[in-house]
């Protein structure tokens, strides 16, 4: 009797464990059911979006002309071009008969819902030099039209010899701006959302009021030569590179140039400073070229990163006037400040700081030599008497190391 008691919960043990694997199976079949539906609905979705793509796919490429001839030509004008979804590049006429200002619109874009479209369902358009504050704009009106190969260009020729308040932005596009020799702007203000912005200020430029460049995705590219920039001079990037090169400018508040992630690199020549020279990165380098420069006041030249590094070289074969202040630091990443002087100079003072990384310093008053390898400092205070040379300043490292080298010849 509890022989076959035994094997009938023997068998019932046996039917609960078969029917438990039945079960882990149509659930595991039914994961992959569910898997495979999720396969087919998006294969549907791909193809009906592919359907209705060809469906009504377009295209659009035509032209659109905008001038302004004032009735009675004035040696000043400020105009604001706001352009959406499109490159924008300015250039100057010296033609003296031609219009203050001629855009040439070249539409040229592609994409889904698109056909039988033309460039009006597109785009919205003003042109207004009438009001005090002329302006241009040309937004994308229709976000069901969907351009996915976009080549449209608006030109924006300027008549040299203007006295421009000009300000240009794009929010999806590139912006080309190219001044020729002894132009001049009451202001200039440049900004691109989505896009890269490139800007050369041709021999003469003089600017009276202040020179703003900026991209927030994107890289910004500005070179200027012997020029004048009465205001405040602002270059920065949110996600991208700075490259700044000035050569005798005239910078009346100095410089400013600032990336939050991508390197930035600063250029000055001969230039003549009224201002600091200030440099900052959050995650990204800092590279620092200054020679011969000419000073109006005592300046400061200081860089901060992040995470990055920082190297900068000064190189001053004549006194420039005035004293300089050097301040470089960085958290996470190494600095590197070399000095070249010639027989006389001013007094400089310097701070050298890295959190994390290495701390270098190369002087040499005289004539450039190969720095090597250098030796270990904190505090570096020297006076020449023959050759007016004076250097005040402080290098420390919290984990890292320090390299230092001077040489007076």
């Amino acid at each position: 009797m509890q022989e076959h008691a035994a094997r009938h919960a023997q068998h019932h043990l046996e039917r609960e464990e078969r029917r438990a694997e039945r079960r882990q199976y149509r659930h595991r079949g039914g994961g992959s059911r569910v898997f495979l539906a999720g396969i087919l609905v998006f294969a549907m979705f791909a193809s009906v979006f592919a359907i209705v793509t060809v469906a009504t796919w377009g295209s659009v490429q035509g032209t659109a002309y905008f001038e302004s001839i004032p009735a009675t030509p004035s040696n000043s004008s400020t105009w604001v071009l706001s352009v959406s979804t499109a490159d924008l590049r300015i250039g100057f006429t010296t033609n003296a008969s031609a219009p203050e200002i001629s855009i040439n619109v070249a539409y040229d874009f592609s994409g889904a819902f698109l056909k039988d479209k033309t460039a009006a369902d597109y785009y919205s358009t003003t042109f207004d030099n009438a009001s005090a504050v002329k302006t241009f704009t040309m937004q994308q009106s229709n976000t069901w039209n969907f351009a996915m190969i976009q080549n449209t260009t608006v030109f924006a020729t300027l008549k040299a010899g203007v006295s421009y308040n000009l300000t240009a932005s794009t929010s999806t596009g590139n912006i080309a701006l190219t001044v020729p020799a002894n132009q001049s702007f009451s202001a200039l203000d440049v900004a691109a959302t989505t896009g890269n912005i490139g800007v050369t200020l041709g021999n003469g430029t003089v600017i009276s009021g202040g020179l703003s460049v900026s991209a927030t995705t994107g890289n910004v590219d500005l070179a200027a030569s012997t020029d004048e920039i009465a205001g405040p001079v602002d270059i920065q990037a949110t996600t991208g590179s700075v490259t700044a090169e000035f050569g005798a400018t005239n910078l009346t508040q100095g410089i400013e140039v600032s990336t939050t992630t991508g390197p930035a690199t600063v250029s000055l020549n001969q230039a003549i400073l009224g201002g600091n020279v200030v440099a900052s990165a959050t995650t990204g380098s800092i590279g620092m070229t200054i020679t011969n420069i000419t000073l109006s006041t005592a300046i400061r030249i200081s860089g901060t990163a992040s995470t990055g590094s920082i190297t900068a070289g000064i190189t001053q074969g004549f006194n420039p006037g005035y004293n300089i202040t050097v301040d470089m630091s960085v958290t996470s990443g190494d600095v590197n400040l070399n000095v070249v002087t010639g027989a006389t100079f001013a007094s400089t003072k310097f701070t050298l700081q890295s959190t994390t990384g290495v701390t270098g310093l190369f002087i040499n008053n005289g004539g450039y030599v190969s720095p090597p390898a250098g030796t270990r400092n904190n505090i570096v205070q020297t006076v020449n008497q023959t050759n007016p040379f004076r250097i005040d300043g402080t290098i420390s490292t919290t984990t890292g190391h320090i390299n230092m080298y001077m040489q007076n010849t």
